[in-house]
């Protein structure tokens, strides 16, 4: 990790095909309190004039794509990959944007104020603020498609419909198609997931779940209170302890220690990887026990039990609790707008580790995610592919058509042409 280049998933560079150029781009994206954040986007440009159809590419969320460098764009993982992908795409004859949305800290890739990104409408108008830059593009100007992969799929859902925030970034394009891989549309089932992790045998594993928790509590709450936790982390005072709230100020607000072996890298940075979020977390722990109710208190504890103690139920729109009402008024499954789009597209692998472990609990939030699709008026195409050896990571994995690949670009090219 850090501002150098590093080798993409496979170990080998990538060169860019001769028949497409790479560009960068800075999008202005608008908060929803009404401000303005600038954000890095790639773009991958065909070779013939045009007009193109535009394809925005909504990456997941890793710790790789969290992370920024003081120079310029990072160089990590998943900027290359995102890099990659807008190349790959546009070699079908689309102009391709791929926005490096969900990021922390006052240098690139957010120029801006030091917030937790949400996966709402904060990342929404990132991907259609995308979607306006390859419309004015002198090679763009085609219809839109959207595709989000993992945690992209949240905001790419959100900006395929018309919520009334969003309207005057959308107001305009000539939306087309929005394609869905890998997710259920639901937060709540993310919390599931890293609820396991308190179980795990291993203390570092246990580390790792109470730091997801600590630093998804802090994002999920922070915006729709309209509050900026750099400045003011009191609005979480009734679900961190104090020793959750000291890790989420070290761990999401403050410059990385270069004391820190496993944060040495992250000077210029808040802290965004894995191994270095760890390290605070044992460093503020002291002698006190790895459990989350030394961090977690309260509402976060129970909302963090929610998925598997209810089986994926529906907490309510008027739940008490503050951390669960937070994630499901953010979370698609759970009601959208109707569509922007002609089409709603959603692809789920069998092999899908992270949904597969949603659907523990049963098949009823996937009918739930379902009901919520075909409700926004939308043609919808339910895909669900059938090889166990695809995996989460494997949707645009062109070594493997079969995981995903073939079926998006036909979806696509349905759509757009």
């Amino acid at each position: 990790m850090g501002c150098s280049p590093v080798l993409p998933v496979g170990g080998d560079v990538v060169e860019p095909a001769p028949q497409v150029r790479s560009e960068l781009a800075r999008l202005a994206v608008e908060r929803p309190d009404g401000a303005v954040e600038l954000i890095y986007a790639h773009v991958g440009v065909p070779a013939e004039p045009g007009p193109h159809p535009v394809v925005v590419f909504a990456h997941g969320q890793s710790v790789d794509a969290a992370f920024n460098c003081g120079s310029g764009p990072p160089s990590d993982r998943s900027s290359v990959h995102a890099q990659w992908v807008t190349q790959v795409l546009a070699e079908e004859g689309w102009l391709v944007v791929a926005p490096l949305f969900r990021n922390r800290g006052d240098t690139a890739p957010l120029v801006g104020a030091l917030r937790p990104r949400d996966h709402h409408l904060l990342d929404a108008s990132a991907v259609l603020a995308a979607a306006r830059h390859g419309q004015a593009h002198p090679r763009g100007g085609g219809p839109v498609g959207l595709v989000g992969i993992s945690m992209g799929t949240f905001p790419v859902l959100w900006a395929a419909t018309a919520h009334p925030d969003l309207d005057p970034i959308a107001e305009g394009l000539d939306l087309r198609v929005a394609v869905a891989a890998g997710m259920l549309g639901d937060q709540l089932g993310t919390l599931g997931r890293t609820a396991q992790a308190f179980v795990a045998e291993e203390e570092l594993a246990v580390a790792e779940g109470i730091t997801q928790a600590v630093a998804g509590t802090v994002t999920t709450m922070s915006f729709p209170r309209g509050v900026d936790p750099v400045t003011d982390l009191g609005f979480v005072d009734d679900v961190l302890t104090p020793r959750g709230r000291e890790l989420a100020r070290r761990g999401l607000l403050e410059p990385a220690d270069p004391r820190s072996a496993a944060c040495w890298e992250l000077t210029a940075a808040p802290i965004c990887s894995t191994e270095c979020f760890v390290d605070v977390f044992f460093q503020v722990l002291d002698d006190e026990p790895v459990a989350p109710q030394t961090f977690l208190q309260g509402a976060a504890l129970d909302a963090l039990a929610h998925w598997s103690e209810t089986g994926g139920a529906d907490p309510g729109a008027d739940s008490a609790n503050p951390v669960l009402a937070a994630l499901r008024a953010a979370s698609p499954a759970y009601g959208l707008p109707v569509a922007r789009v002609q089409t709603l597209v959603t692809m789920l692998g069998a092999g899908d580790e992270v949904v597969t472990e949603q659907l523990l609990v049963g098949e009823h939030p996937r009918e739930r995610y379902l009901d919520a699709l075909r409700a926004t008026g939308a043609e919808l195409v339910d895909l669900r592919l059938a090889d166990p050896a695809c995996e989460h990571d494997d949707y645009l994995d062109l070594e493997q058509p079969d995981c995903g690949y073939d079926a998006l670009r036909d979806q696509l090219h349905r759509a757009l042409e």
